[in-house]
């Protein structure tokens, strides 16, 4: 057998054993245990509650905000907001569209994706934050540092503006971001033995 035809087929073969998963992982960053079920806020529309979390180092751009609320039933409503902790100032794209999610029943809901995907920076200090349009709904949470959480009443869920005047709280709120890791995250090198 010709020796250049025999090192092709023995590279073919190393060839098929190695090759790049390119796939769209998603991960999550936040608070995603449900909140003591006595330990919840009930607040009033345009009231904004969330807390201050770390980004991980392998964050590219945020999907989307979860919550675990209650609320008053039909047609409740809410969105999702990144804040950076440093200005208090909302990310560029960092609102989540209008999501209608009314049960009457404390569960996990999910706001609709953002609509262009906000930047992160990783290992930044953000405020993830939930805004209802609809009175009394309920943000679970447990005991959490001192100042995490951020609590503004004088916001607006129709269009929300920077939290400059947010109260600051002990409180760990039951929310996360779900996020799309940097490339170099997504790209694993994976051999079949």
């Amino acid at each position: 057998m010709d020796k250049i035809f025999q090192r092709t087929i023995i590279l073919l073969f190393i060839g098929i054993g190695i090759f790049f998963a390119l796939g769209v992982n998603a991960d999550t960053f936040g608070y995603d245990p449900e909140g003591t079920p006595e330990s919840y806020t009930s607040g009033d529309n345009d009231e904004l509650h969330g807390s201050l979390f770390t980004s991980p180092l392998d964050i590219e751009t945020a999907i989307s905000i979860t919550a675990y609320i209650d609320d008053t039933g039909s047609s409740s409503y809410f969105k999702g907001i990144i804040v950076l902790h440093s200005s208090l100032e909302i990310i560029d794209n960092g609102i989540t569209p209008h999501n209608v999610v009314g049960t009457g029943a404390a569960r996990w809901a999910t706001t609709e994706p953002f609509g262009t995907p906000p930047s992160i920076s990783p290992s930044t200090g953000y405020v993830l934050s939930v805004i209802f349009g609809i009175n009394l709904f309920k943000v679970y949470y447990d005991t959490g540092g001192t100042d995490q959480g951020h609590y503004d009443d004088s916001n607006s869920e129709s269009s929300p503006t920077d939290p400059t005047d947010a109260v600051h709280e002990d409180r760990l709120y039951s929310i996360y971001a779900t996020y799309t890791p940097a490339a170099a995250a997504r790209n694993r090198l994976m051999i079949i033995q």
